[in-house]
């Protein structure tokens, strides 16, 4: 089976297999720190809102049995995943952020 190139001519990569590799890379604290800020700003244009501790607790459950998450942190935005109630501290609080992988 001949393997198919890109436009530079190197073997080109599933999706998954970027997404594997960028996650392996992990987020320097800067990209974190942006990310986080960017976060924090679009909550706050939106008013601030949260997810009752129910949802947080289903969500939290979710991101435990993941395979980006690395003790309470995501590998693909870096931000912390908890059950605390406290929106600034657990990204499954603020009720304007998702997954970055769709799953939730």
């Amino acid at each position: 089976m001949k393997q198919e190139l890109d436009g530079w001519g190197q073997p080109k990569q599933n999706k998954y297999e970027t997404e594997v590799k960028k996650a392996k890379d992990k987020l320097g604290i800067g990209e974190k720190a942006v990310k986080y800020t960017k976060a924090l700003i679009f909550w706050a244009r939106h008013g601030f809102p949260t997810r009752s501790p129910e949802e947080v607790s289903r969500l939290y459950e979710i991101c435990k049995r993941c395979e980006y998450n690395q003790n309470g942190t995501c590998d693909l935005c870096g931000c912390k995943t908890n059950e605390s109630n406290i929106a600034v501290v657990n990204k499954i609080k603020m009720k304007t952020e998702i997954c970055p992988k769709d799953k939730w």
